[in-house]
């Protein structure tokens, strides 16, 4: 489920007098493990440099698909954006590519 859409469902399922009823703690946990996946890809990075000898600091890393689908120009709450800040943030060198 993209952030986007379970961020509308959450705010719909909120709504009074429409009759949705959707079970919210799903929704919320489903919104928590979208927020947390940028963290879970950079620690896998992080995981798999290190099997190589290697650290972040200083390695290149190229980010391919960043928007939602191919041919989507809409990097509006991309997750890549938030990999791309927390790899930055730990010396690495990145590139991306935003064509499907």
């Amino acid at each position: 489920m993209r952030p986007r859409f379970t961020a509308f469902v959450y705010i719909g399922a909120q709504m009074e007098g429409e009759g949705i009823r959707f079970p919210y703690a799903f929704i919320e946990l489903a919104g928590g493990i979208n927020g947390g996946m940028p963290y879970f890809v950079v620690e896998n990075a992080m995981e798999a440099l290190s099997q190589r000898g290697k650290g972040l600091k200083g390695s290149r890393i190229l980010v391919l698909g960043m928007a939602y689908e191919c041919d989507l120009d809409d990097l509006r709450e991309s997750p890549s954006l938030s990999i791309i800040e927390l790899l930055q943030k730990r010396g690495a060198l990145v590139e991306c590519n935003t064509r499907g």
